[in-house]
């Protein structure tokens, strides 16, 4: 990438490369959720207004995820699954954030312990923007879009937010 920056035309503009976070308040900033939510669990789908066999739902797309790791050992279909890191040390599997992009991939792919996927046969490209305390910046964003498109995928989701907008 520093070659490619280095020799690559000039830049037009310059902007600062903001951080991109989780959806988790920074440290220090631990505001309770509100009371009254309850985990859908295996009634997900149903709330969704979906009803019958979804094992085929996502056949023939690519979702591309780009959030923190996806552990190996989350019961995900890992037939439909490959894994991208774009960190230069990959994240550790401890942090505050370590289990987002794991959440984020079962939700779409559900789990071998009974929660159901959206799209269960899809096929999903995990690329790792963010360590594991869901902290990234928008240059590594930027490449794992990227990235996303040249692997072909047809949905990329992020599910992240910055404190700065970044033409990049």
């Amino acid at each position: 990438w520093e070659a490619l920056l280095r020799d690559g035309p000039r830049a037009i503009h310059q902007s600062p490369n903001h951080y991109i976070l989780t959806p988790n308040p920074p440290p220090g900033d631990r505001r309770l959720p509100e009371s009254g939510y309850i985990g859908f669990g295996p009634l997900s789908l149903a709330w969704l207004g979906m009803t019958g066999d979804s094992s085929g739902g996502g056949a023939g797309v690519r979702v591309a995820v780009l959030d923190t790791a996806v552990s190996r050992q989350a019961g995900l279909n890992e037939a439909n699954l490959a894994r991208l890191s774009l960190l230069r040390d990959p994240a550790a599997a401890n942090g505050e954030a370590a289990g987002h992009g794991t959440a984020v991939v079962s939700l779409i792919l559900g789990t071998d312990t009974g929660v159901a996927g959206i799209a269960p046969a899809a096929d999903v490209l995990a690329i790792e923007v963010m360590n594991a305390d869901g902290v990234g910046d928008t240059f590594t964003l930027a490449k794992g879009i990227v990235e996303a498109v040249h692997r072909g995928a047809e949905i990329i989701t992020l599910s992240l937010g910055s404190y700065g907008d970044s033409p990049i």
